[in-house]
């Protein structure tokens, strides 16, 4: 009798005892923890494998959609609730810090139905991004980057490097102003040229005789004139040197 009432007791504590199944959704994830910049891989399988309508994948990280109604695949016409999905933290820093993040998966059916699956990756470095950079304050960027050191000394000039090609030839200029200055002085004359040798080619013909010009006249005359003049002064000095002679004889013979 108490063997009975036991079994019974056992029985009823049993059927109050919720049912717990492991969820079949997420086959594997890896890795668990990473800094912020880390590609983590998803496994994906839901508990009906194949079916013919479709079914979409979701991704959050930390409430933030990363991936949005990823088609399964089809496979000889029937649809095939598998993905392998690798994705990062997101960029923005309202969705990211360091320790524990939340990633949920949904598996969305053609009804709307959704099944789900929460787990947790572990972020250990906080690893900025550039576009992060935008949206900081001075404030911010003073903080991460801290204090501004000294400047460090000037390093050695390098080599200097090869010369580049010539550029093309820029355009001429415009003509400068004429200047106005006084003429130098006249330089002096040159020695006199060597004459050239007498040309090899014939003696041309005699030229014309030309007029009388009535210069040539009166030089002529007057060179006449002066002939006979000359010739009466010595004439005339010709007969006194006589009579000095005869004179000079006259007293030396008396």
């Amino acid at each position: 009798m108490k063997l009975k009432a036991g079994l019974v007791i056992l029985i009823i504590s049993l059927s109050l005892v919720p049912s717990v199944r492991a969820d079949p959704i997420l086959k594997k994830l890896a890795p668990w923890s990473g800094d912020s910049q880390t590609d983590i891989l998803a496994i994906i399988r839901a508990e009906k494998r194949t079916d013919n309508t479709p079914m979409y994948l979701y991704v959050f990280f930390n409430d933030l959609a990363i991936i949005t109604r990823l088609s399964d695949t089809v496979i000889d016409k029937q649809h095939t609730y598998m993905w392998d999905v690798t994705f990062s933290p997101p960029e923005d820093p309202r969705y990211l810090k360091e320790g524990s993040n939340h990633i949920v998966f949904w598996l969305e059916d053609i009804d709307g139905n959704i099944q789900s699956y929460q787990c947790v990756f572990t972020i250990t470095d906080r690893v900025p991004q550039p576009s992060w950079l935008d949206d900081l304050t001075q404030a911010e960027l003073d903080e991460i980057t801290g204090p501004e050191g000294p400047p460090g000394e000037v390093g050695p000039p390098g080599p200097q490097g090869p010369g580049g090609e010539l550029g093309p030839q820029g355009p001429v200029g415009p003509p400068g102003p004429v200047g106005s200055g006084a003429p130098g002085p006249q330089g002096e004359t040159g020695p006199r040229g060597i004459v050239g040798p007498q040309g090899a080619g014939d003696q041309g013909p005699q030229g014309e005789v030309g007029p009388a010009g009535s210069f040539n006249v009166i030089f002529s005359i007057v060179t006449v004139a002066i002939a006979i003049v000359a010739i009466f002064i010595a004439l005339r000095s010709d007969r006194k040197m006589k009579r000095i002679i005869l004179a000079l004889d006259e007293e030396g013979g008396s």
